[in-house]
């Protein structure tokens, strides 16, 4: 039943909502989200039929990662209004938050199919295409979506983002232009084109990107990973280690930071470091095969050969090809003898590609 006490607190929770978004600091964040979370949760306690209530509070748990939550909350809302496309859309993006794929598409196609006019679905759902690395897919969605609207500056990023998954630099690049033209102080959209630049082999015009997205938003984590990256290309190790040093401080559950300095340190011949770093790369992410083929190769310079065999054969078991990622720092194992002057055992020396 209406009293009207309800609006009072949605509208506050509008508010709460409305300061998160524009918050300078994740922590800033993250408090906002949740005033707002407690606003709704009054106007749901006052009204338990108030929809709108469900979706906001839906969406303020999807921005603070408590997805189950949040797709609970647009069960409700669905449930009371099975026609609400914006429900759908909000649940899509919480399955997409969990890596459930195929629900968040599901959610997408119906949101579609009640208003194919709205933009963000499409966007939504190239997004999971992406990510499920339906590429092609997922650039027919970015393209219809900036047919809706050629001047949302996030679309292109989206679609940069996937040229640059599919090798195509010079695609991304065009479309983080673009972006960047419609919305110059959009961090996000540097780093996108700073990971182009830095893929196609300029590192230079990399940095000076992550710069740009860091002067804007100097919490964003991301942006420091990446130019370490394109610092460990340069060869700029020590930079490289900083970057990574500053990423994890922000967020030390990244297991890519941890990887990136690992290599870093390999690269300036650090090796226990970089044990250490894909040790606890392994700790967080148990599956990522890569580091077992990183680290494998670690123990050959260390000449930990039993160790070195058995991260390379787990590496090999899960899917990676150890030959290609070997031969893409040495041409073959005779030059990883010569320039070690090791003799590398011939059961290793098998594995990685000696006939």
């Amino acid at each position: 039943m209406e009293t009207g006490a309800e609006y009072t607190e949605f509208y506050k929770g509008v508010a709460s909502q409305g300061r998160a978004d524009s918050a300078k600091t994740e922590a800033e964040r993250q408090k906002f989200y949740n005033d707002a979370i407690k606003h709704y949760t009054k106007a749901i306690d006052l009204n338990p039929e108030l929809t709108e209530a469900y979706n906001n509070r839906g969406l303020a748990y999807f921005r603070t990662g408590d997805f189950e939550a949040a797709i609970k909350d647009f069960n409700k809302a669905i449930d009371l209004d099975p026609y609400d496309a914006g429900a759908y859309n909000g649940r899509g993006l919480a399955y997409a938050g969990k890596a459930d794929f195929e629900s968040a598409i599901a959610d997408f196609n119906k949101a579609i199919d009640l208003d194919p006019e709205d933009v963000r679905f499409y966007n939504g759902r190239g997004l999971a295409y992406a990510e499920k690395m339906d590429f092609e897919l997922a650039i027919a969605d970015f393209n219809k979506a900036i047919d809706l609207d050629p001047e949302d500056a996030g679309i292109y990023n989206s679609r940069g983002l996937t040229y640059r998954s599919v090798g195509d630099f010079e695609s991304a690049i065009a479309d983080c232009n673009k972006a960047i033209a419609l919305d110059p102080y959009d961090a996000g959209v540097y780093s996108v084109r700073g990971l182009a630049y830095r893929s196609a082999g300029d590192f230079e015009a990399a940095i000076a990107d992550f710069n740009k997205a860091i002067d804007l938003d100097p919490e964003d984590a991301g942006a420091y990973n990446g130019r370490g990256l394109a610092y460990t290309e340069k060869l700029d190790f020590e930079s490289a280690i900083a970057d990574f040093n500053k990423a994890i401080d922000l967020d030390p559950e990244d297991v890519q930071f941890y990887n990136g300095r690992g290599l870093a340190y390999a690269g300036k011949l650090d090796f226990e470091s970089a044990i250490a770093d894909f040790n606890k790369a392994m700790d967080l992410d148990p599956e990522d095969a890569s580091v077992y083929s990183i680290r494998g190769e670690v123990w050959l310079h260390l000449k930990k050969w039993r160790k070195a065999k058995a991260d390379l054969t787990t590496a090999k078991k899960m899917g990676v090809d150890i030959i290609e990622s070997f031969h893409n720092t040495y041409e073959s194992v005779e030059e990883f003898e010569a320039k070690l002057g090791v003799q590398v055992p011939k059961d290793i020396a098998v594995l990685l590609g000696r006939a």
